[in-house]
């Protein structure tokens, strides 16, 4: 009679074997994924600041204003302009206290500052010369797109960007060498926290300026 064995099969040593070599190869896999996960939310964030910088400075080229007014039919030093503009959805990051804000949205996609339509900058149909020639960015909703741009909103961290636009306002930057502030659109980074200083005008003077920490951040002006 022939004697069944464990032909075929695996020993207990060669099973613990190969589930030792899988365990040393998944540890040493995981932190490589881990550090292009992480890479992969920076590029996006670089992205998406430059993208909003970028539509700024088209709504500037479109308008000569820039997108910081209360009433968009208003542009003068003594009418009301936002001190900053943030993303429409995401939690606001630390090490930043902000007041006077309007959103991204509804300045540069949807034509409603402070989210109404009567305060709306003048579009073609009423100036063909300056006029609101937008969705300059893509928003959350597909009808509002215009000519394939892209979508921005939260951060790859969920938290908002930041545009500091009192630094656009002509009351705020008067040309001169003492009274030139630098107007950036930021992201506070892997540690959801805003380390650039961009409150204050000593702080964003061109010659002083510096992104801290590990903020994303792309120059307007």
């Amino acid at each position: 009679m022939r004697r069944l064995g464990n032909e075929g099969g695996f020993s207990f040593l060669e099973v613990v074997l190969s589930l030792g070599i899988i365990m040393i190869l998944v540890s040493a896999l995981v932190p490589v994924a881990s550090t292009q996960l992480k890479d992969a939310k920076i590029a996006r964030a670089k992205d998406d600041v430059a993208l909003i910088a970028s539509a700024i400075s088209q709504f500037n080229a479109d308008t000569g204003e820039w997108p910081i007014w209360k009433k968009g039919t208003a542009c003068t030093d003594g009418s009301g302009h936002y001190s900053y503009l943030v993303s429409k959805d995401g939690e606001m990051p630390g090490g930043i206290t902000l007041s006077n804000n309007d959103t991204i949205d509804d300045q540069l996609v949807y034509n409603m500052p402070g989210g109404t339509i009567s305060n709306a900058y003048p579009d073609e149909a009423s100036n063909s010369t300056t006029a609101w020639r937008g969705p300059y960015i893509h928003g959350p909703n597909s009808g509002n797109n215009k000519g394939g741009r892209a979508a921005v909103s939260k951060d790859p961290w969920g938290n908002k960007y930041i545009v500091n636009a009192w630094a656009l306002a002509p009351s705020n930057d008067d040309g001169s060498t003492g009274k030139h502030y630098v107007a950036v659109v930021i992201s506070a980074g892997p540690n959801e926290k805003i380390d650039t200083p961009i409150t204050k005008g000593t702080d964003t003077e061109l010659r002083n300026f510096q992104v801290k920490g590990d903020d994303i951040a792309c120059v307007i002006k």
